[in-house]
């Protein structure tokens, strides 16, 4: 499809399950005689995911693994035993996490993604919980947004004071359990539509950001 091409928007927008309300989140629509360009039609599609995204998760991991049953932090494998867990989590809740885990070794990369899951990996002479504090930091007035996931007592107080919603380690851990196992082969695969490059979308239908 090149740069001039458009598309139907009555059907795109059918396709891909577009409301009224997801305008929020769209840029000023390019539409000719019933037709949106192709970029555009791609930030509905991409404004649609982000609409239905659900609840994102800010964790400690070292505090919430003992919770796990099965799981301890003498275990070699440990935090990516968890991160595969939280990628379950993630794909039947469609939620988003960030989980900290401290005491990383040098040389070990700062953080990673797993699909929907972000680990940081936090470096000696810090905590997870110092990361925490300043990622709800940087959040500010968005903090409400998000679930501070821990036991500890001063972290739990800091969340709540920014009005972010805390659950406990031990009750987060039950919901993980009560989670479906990942499928053999899942817990790498990133082709769901929110995790997709835009840019690259755009590329394909020979497009330019905005």
């Amino acid at each position: 499809m090149g740069a001039r091409e458009h598309v139907n928007a009555p059907l795109f927008s059918a396709m891909v399950g577009f409301r009224a309300d997801h305008l929020l989140y769209c840029p000023k629509p390019v539409v000719l005689n019933g037709k949106m360009t192709a970029a555009y039609a791609i930030r509905c599609f991409f404004a649609r995911m982000r609409f239905n995204k659900g609840m994102h998760y800010i964790i400690d991991g070292h505090n919430l693994i003992p919770h796990i049953p099965g799981m301890n932090l003498r275990q070699m494998d440990d935090e990516q035993g968890l991160i595969d867990l939280l990628q379950a989590f993630c794909r039947a809740k469609r939620a988003s996490v960030d989980v900290y885990f401290d005491g990383a070794p040098p040389g070990q990369p700062a953080k990673r993604a797993f699909g929907a899951v972000k680990a940081h990996f936090v470096r000696a002479g810090h905590t997870a919980d110092d990361a925490i504090r300043a990622h709800l930091g940087r959040l500010g007035a968005r903090a409400r947004e998000v679930s501070v996931v821990t036991s500890d007592r001063q972290v739990q107080r800091e969340g709540r004071d920014v009005h972010a919603k805390v659950i406990g380690s031990d009750e987060f851990a039950r919901l993980l359990t009560q989670i479906p196992a990942a499928t053999p082969g899942s817990a790498n695969d990133k082709s769901t539509a929110d995790e997709m490059d835009i840019d690259e979308w755009l590329r394909l239908f020979g497009e330019k950001r905005g």
